[in-house]
């Protein structure tokens, strides 16, 4: 999730063509900018994505709000916008364009948005300072952009180290080991590709879980992980010791799943779902136990 002072200017569109709606997901013809109606809609262009268009018209983070308002229109796969696409915003009315000379301020403000001074505080890990940012690169972007402040342990962070944080930054080319340098190849049984797609904010445990999770069992499958973890992926049971986003006890029982389970999001949700269809034949009968019971 983002943090206070790094949320990202509206992206600047010379074209963006916006409608209000007499019914969700109809975009009707107007003249002289937006109607005033009960809906309104936005038409995707090219480039867009649903995280920046929720943004940019009064969703802020919530952009799975936004999908599942649309999720007929969008399809399984909200990573997957067409241009042409009309976007029902209900209640929100679409921003208006911007003129030429806010465009280039606004350029200039998510120039400035983009570089984030952090120190380092106690209790702080890298994963929570890229969770804090919304880094897209996770933690693993946060320790290569800093590892000459950070050193070879990326475990080791030290309170103090000043870092130089990249809200915008991407997938790294080369694999991390969460305790020890970071190389060209792979490394600690963990290939490149593996180290450097594994999501650490909780909009990107989400989106992951879409891609695995069939889509009529996720509703059912997110219900139950925001009540055992938050989506947070190294919750840890202080009584039990339960591990994880699904709260699994013992925690290792998820190795069944992978060797990185303790640290790789993707891993837990794999096996949550293995376990939910095992145990209660769907995420939605793990679901209906849960809420007789309290647990499942």
């Amino acid at each position: 999730m983002a943090g206070t002072g790094t949320r990202r200017a509206p992206k600047s569109r010379s074209t963006r063509r916006y409608a209000a709606a007499a019914g969700v997901g109809i975009a009707l013809p107007v003249a002289g900018g937006v109607a005033a109606t009960a809906a309104h809609a936005y038409t995707v262009e090219k480039g867009d994505t649903l995280s920046e268009i929720a943004e940019d018209n009064g969703f802020g983070p919530d952009w799975q709000q936004l999908y599942e308002a649309n999720k007929e229109a969008v399809g399984d796969n909200p990573h997957l916008i067409l241009p042409g696409q009309e976007l029902d915003l209900g209640g929100k009315k679409a921003e208006s364009k911007p003129a030429e000379a806010d465009q280039s301020a606004a350029k200039t403000e998510k120039k400035q948005q983009r570089y984030v001074e952090h120190t380092v505080a106690a209790g702080e890990t890298l994963a929570k300072i890229a969770a804090k940012y919304d880094v897209p690169g996770g933690w693993q972007r946060v320790y290569v952009d800093n590892e000459k402040a950070i050193g070879d342990n990326p475990a080791a962070l030290k309170v103090g180290t000043e870092l130089r944080v990249d809200t915008e930054g991407g997938k790294v080319s080369k694999s991390v080991d969460p305790n020890g340098s970071s190389s060209s190849g792979s490394s600690g049984g963990a290939t490149e590709a593996s180290q450097a797609s594994v999501p650490t904010t909780e909009s990107g445990i989400q989106a992951a879980a879409r891609e695995i999770v069939p889509a009529d069992q996720f509703t059912c499958f997110s219900n139950i992980v925001e009540r055992e973890s938050g989506w947070d992926h190294t919750a840890t049971n202080p009584s039990s010791g339960a591990y994880g986003l699904m709260q699994a006890l013992p925690g290792d029982k998820m190795a069944s799943a992978g060797a990185d389970w303790r640290t790789n999001p993707v891993t837990q949700l794999k096996w949550g779902l293995d376990y939910m269809n095992d145990r209660y034949g769907s995420p939605c009968g793990a679901w209906d136990f849960w809420q007789a019971n309290n647990w499942y």
